[in-house]
């Protein structure tokens, strides 16, 4: 039996997609046009992530007072 399905594109759940990335290289000279504002959702969790963010911006102002460079931050459910 052949297993019937969008041959091209997508490819949400196909299993010869396993370990293909969808990442995008990011240009460090394009301007970022989404801000905190822009993204709705859990006000607590985007605070914490623009803490990180604030950081990360100026680790000097962090690091006089003790501050240590976060390592990563896990992000828990769905995306969206």
């Amino acid at each position: 039996r052949r297993m019937s399905g969008g041959g091209a594109g997508g490819g949400g759940g196909q299993i010869f997609n396993i370990g293909k990335s969808r990442a995008k290289l990011f240009d460090e000279k394009s301007e970022v046009k989404t801000t905190f504002k822009d993204v709705a959702g859990l006000e607590g969790a985007k605070e914490e992530v623009q803490e990180i963010v604030e950081f990360l911006r100026n680790p000097e102002k962090y690091t006089v007072l003790g501050g240590k460079i976060p390592k990563g931050a896990l992000l828990v459910g769905p995306p969206g």
